[in-house]
């Protein structure tokens, strides 16, 4: 039993070494952002209490967000690709930090809406230039890259989840002054990542360099990854973000409503124990399963996500809501790291920022989609019409990763 707990606890620390210093400095960096920028979630306190906006006016304020995101990704990706992907990620933060000072001094919707938007544009325009800043310092080891990946997944949910915990003590002061400290971070993450990017360790993303340029034809062919498995992949990573963006919609709602002893108390469990799980078990999970086939490992994870929200349908107790927690987070969990580390890898030469960003202008896409689709299905066919779909997705997601199985 003891060999035991050692394997486990050495194969645990295992999945986090062997990375650079300016990887975990930039991965630092997301995870700063991920905790500054979570001030998002809680926009619409500020836009009603304080501004006096109705309801209605502060959700259609925030769906511009959402299509900020959606070109935030795209430039993201495009311009790394341009200029580097260091230059792209200081850019982002400053267009953030901007974006937060800014929002402090207006009262017009018109103003705050295109503020909001320039603030999601900022915001994914840094994710994906700063995952290829990381990437790009891992030089040809795919090993490094997906655990990479796996930590700067951790990184964001370990920062959303704190990023709550943060705003909800500084709560009872005022919602400026939250603005104005998270602004001031931003500001100063921004002259770090300057203070990286023009250091000794720099080694930005840029498939300029002719080292980066000799093995991009070596690595397609050792993965072999063709457009079709590219599209497939940004096809099921639109449908599993459908999936995604349940949690903050009908998720909540149907186990309120299901398990109302609970009520609000259990859906903060169920998002805790979802964080919770992510941060702890991200990174070995992956690298348990890094040796086969990644394509039929994000089918997997699909199905999985899928599967444990169509267990929503016959969880009639609570502990049963747990365990389809539990499966649908290692699903999440599988699925995200395959499937960018499949698309990172299907670019080449100097394309990999815009394989990236179209990644995450397709997850931009789903979260803007999801809530309408999931909530306009939840009012006409219930929860269960919901669940039923989701599980649709993930089969239908499993298939198509299995039958082109052969092309990665």
């Amino acid at each position: 039993m003891t060999e035991y707990v050692l394997s486990f606890i050495k194969g645990y620390i295992s999945s986090y070494r062997g990375l650079k210093k300016a990887c975990w400095q930039g991965m630092l960096l997301n995870f700063i952002e991920s905790v500054f920028v979570g001030v998002y979630y809680f926009l619409p306190l500020y836009f009603i209490s304080e501004l006096n906006i109705n309801i209605a006016i502060a959700s259609i304020i925030i769906s511009f967000y959402g299509l900020g995101t959606i070109l935030g990704g795209f430039l993201g990706g495009k311009l790394s690709d341009e200029i580097g992907s260091g230059l792209v990620s200081i850019g982002s933060l400053v267009l953030q930090g901007l974006a937060m000072v800014i929002l402090l001094k207006l009262h017009s919707v018109n103003l705050i809406i295109i503020d909001l938007f320039f603030m999601g544009v900022a915001s994914y325009a840094f994710i994906t230039s700063n995952h290829l800043w990381v990437l790009g310092l891992c030089g040809d080891d795919e090993n490094a890259r997906l655990k990479v990946i796996n930590i700067l997944n951790v990184a964001s949910n370990l920062g959303s989840g704190l990023s709550a915990v943060i705003i909800g003590v500084l709560a009872s002061y005022s919602f400026r002054n939250i603005l104005n400290v998270s602004a001031g971070c931003i500001f100063l993450s921004a002259i770090y990542f300057s203070y990286l990017n023009n250091s000794g360790n720099k080694k930005t993303y840029s498939h300029v360099e002719n080292t980066e340029k000799s093995h991009d034809k070596v690595q397609a062919a050792k993965f072999g990854i063709s457009n079709n498995v590219f599209y497939l992949i940004l096809v099921c990573v639109f449908l599993v973000g459908l999936i995604i963006f349940q949690m903050n919609t009908t998720y909540s709602l149907y186990i309120k409503e299901t398990f109302p002893k609970y009520g609000m108390q259990g859906v903060g469990f169920l998002y805790a124990l979802n964080c919770f799980l992510v941060v702890l078990f991200q990174a070995p999970i992956v690298n348990v399963f890094q040796p086969y086939n990644k394509l039929i490992m994000a089918g997997v994870g699909a199905f999985m996500l899928g599967f444990g929200m169509f267990m929503l349908s016959f969880s009639f107790i609570f502990p049963l809501a747990i365990l389809s927690c539990f499966i649908y987070t290692t699903g999440e969990m599988l699925f995200f790291s395959m499937a960018q580390f499949i698309c990172y890898h299907s670019g080449h030469q100097n394309k990999r920022g815009s394989s990236l960003g179209m990644y995450r202008v397709v997850y931009a896409c789903s979260r803007v989609i999801g809530p309408a689709i999931g909530g306009y299905t939840f009012q006409y066919l219930g929860g269960n019409g919901v669940w039923f779909g989701c599980g649709v997705i993930g089969i239908f997601s499993l298939l198509a990763c299995c039958y082109y199985r052969k092309c990665i």
